[in-house]
């Protein structure tokens, strides 16, 4: 299994619980991952039963 920490915070815990053992710890630089979390797919509106104001056009 592969996990980082782009992952929720709970990731590697549930993992661990499960009976999985880390074997390789690895740091590495990734500006790629600052800034806000991207959501499942472009276009997604939200979780089900959500309404949101869409302008007209």
């Amino acid at each position: 299994m592969n996990t980082n920490t782009l992952d929720g915070p709970a990731t590697l815990v549930n993992y661990q619980e499960r009976g999985l053992k880390p074997y390789k710890t690895v740091e590495e630089e990734r500006p790629d991952a600052d800034g806000p979390a991207l959501g499942p797919w472009p276009g997604w509106s939200g979780p089900p039963g959500v309404v949101r104001e869409v302008p007209a056009g």
